[in-house]
């Protein structure tokens, strides 16, 4: 992967890491250590064979910043549904109407590839969603993942839907932009 690239996810890592108690920071730190050792995947490895992501180390992406023009022109609610919503990778409260998410952005994940590396360091928000057992969503659960502007922008999300014996989830990813 080409040193600018490499530039790009270190300085957008300096420009949170400052917000992070020191151990998320240290483990966080590792995590883009490892995407920086191991880059993107490439179509040679298994999992990737069918997904070329030789342009991503290309191109300059700025991090995403939270939207404040958003609300004005979100697109509708599904009807029978609750809305979470995330813009820019952050929670949108005057555009949701389910609960905040307790953020899965604490404890980043141990990564096994370079793609999850560099998002468990950058993971702003995310959606984490437990149903014990027997539970079920009632109504559905709209997640609309909005991402807006016109330059390539990157906004880390990570999600966690964990369901328990026997419970039932329905689940709606939706995914807008603008740009």
């Amino acid at each position: 992967m080409n040193t600018e690239a490499l530039t790009i996810y270190r300085e957008a890592f300096e420009r949170t890491a400052g917000s992070y108690p020191p151990p998320q920071r240290l483990r966080r730190q590792q995590m883009l250590e490892r995407f920086l050792e191991q880059g993107f995947p490439e179509k040679h490895e298994e999992d990737w064979k069918y997904t070329d992501l030789s342009s991503l180390a290309s191109t300059r992406f700025w991090p995403a910043g939270y939207s404040e023009e958003f609300g004005r022109g979100s697109p509708p609610r599904l009807s029978n549904t609750r809305r979470i919503t995330f813009v820019n990778g952050y929670y949108d409260a005057e555009t949701s109407d389910a609960d905040r998410p307790p953020s899965l952005t604490n404890q980043p994940d141990p990564a096994h590839d370079g793609v999850s590396a560099l998002n468990a360091a950058l993971a702003n928000d995310g959606l984490n969603f437990h149903l014990a057992a027997g539970e079920r969503t009632d109504p559905p659960l709209h997640v609309l993942i909005h991402h807006d502007g016109d330059a390539p922008v990157m906004a880390h999300l990570r999600h966690c839907i964990a369901l328990e014996k026997g419970a039932d989830a329905e689940i709606i990813l939706h995914f807008t932009g603008t740009g």
